[in-house]
């Protein structure tokens, strides 16, 4: 009883244990296959990340391009952005990111505040010649008034088309600096003439009745001078932040990058740690099943030798019998 307990005892442990190699193969699939799910939705989190970031720095161009309001950026941008993870790094710069947009917000508030009032005063200083170009030009084509307009007069009216000239002239290169700021320093050598050519009329009407002609004129030169260079001032400022707009929005996608190869070397070390794991409970099972169907082999072939031995004996006579092996 005892013998035969002890085979049926290890060969039971033999199929316990080709159950357990079994359900070790089911764990492992299962581990891999939930391991390769969660890859592929890491991916696909990352992915969605990196589009994001993608198309936000899209909407970043069509804003520095005038082609999308503040107010469209910040709520298409918030909302396309709103998929990315609380990630420090990612926090930080895009803090910075739209930090910087609000900035350059301010400042094209600040230049379509500087540009009203330029054009408003260039406005006021063409009108204000106008009316005296009018005035007196009314008088010269009337006979009985011409020959009260004054040889002064009569020069003056070139002084006053000259600034109205002038103030068109203005406008003109002004907007040509809007297309293109390297327009910058011919605008300002205008205006220095503007001014210079200001100054020597109100110098040569000085005295006269008309001496605030020349005078507002050059006021109005000054001030634009000062708003083009406080103008001049914000765009480059605008230039600057646009140039590091490029570069923050190149560092998140470089961030998400990192982010990803880090996703990739985690998964690729959980993988070979589940797998070594899983190769080395399979060898040890396996050994410990060789171990025990060798030993029952062993055990089998020794008990069926002294059978034989036993048959051979009985065959002659001899009632000594071999004792199995346990």
């Amino acid at each position: 009883m005892k013998q035969g307990f002890t085979i049926k005892w290890r060969l039971r442990v033999v199929v316990v244990l080709q159950l357990a190699l079994l359900l070790f193969l089911v764990v492992g699939y299962v581990i891999n296959n939930s391991l390769t799910k969660k890859v592929f939705l890491e991916k696909e989190v990352i992915a969605d990340e990196m589009n994001s970031i993608r198309v936000f720095t899209v909407q970043i161009k069509d804003y520095l391009g005038g082609r999308v309001s503040y107010d469209n950026l910040v709520k298409d941008a918030r909302e396309g952005l709103s998929i990315i993870d609380n990630d420090d790094i990612l926090t930080r710069e895009l803090t910075n990111v739209w930090k910087m947009i609000s900035e350059v917000n301010d400042l094209n508030k600040n230049n379509v505040n500087l540009e009203d009032k330029m054009m408003r005063l260039l406005d006021e200083s063409i009108s204000k010649s106008n009316q005296f170009i009018n005035q007196v030009s009314q008088a010269l084509a009337s006979e009985s008034q011409r020959r009260n307009v004054t040889t002064l007069e009569r020069s003056v009216i070139t002084g006053a088309n000259d600034n109205n000239n002038s103030g068109y002239k203005i406008e003109v290169l002004y907007k040509d600096l809007k297309s293109d700021f390297n327009k910058l320093g011919e605008l300002n050598q205008f205006l220095e003439r503007a001014i210079q050519q200001a100054v020597d009329d109100a110098e040569r009407l000085k005295n006269t009745q008309f001496a605030d002609l020349p005078a507002s004129a050059l006021n109005v030169n000054r001030e634009v001078k000062n708003l083009v260079n406080q103008y001049a001032q914000n765009t480059a400022k605008i230039n600057t932040l646009e140039n590091e707009l490029n570069e923050k929005t190149t560092i998140l996608y470089e961030v998400l990058a990192q982010k990803d190869k880090e996703s990739n070397v985690a998964m690729q070390s959980r993988f070979q740690n589940t797998l070594v794991g899983l190769i080395l409970s399979l060898l040890f099972i396996s050994l410990i099943i060789v171990s025990i169907t060798f030993s029952l082999s062993r055990n089998v072939n020794k008990n069926i030798s002294a059978l034989l031995k036993n048959l051979d004996k009985l065959k002659n006579g001899i009632l000594t019998i071999i004792s199995p092996t346990p």
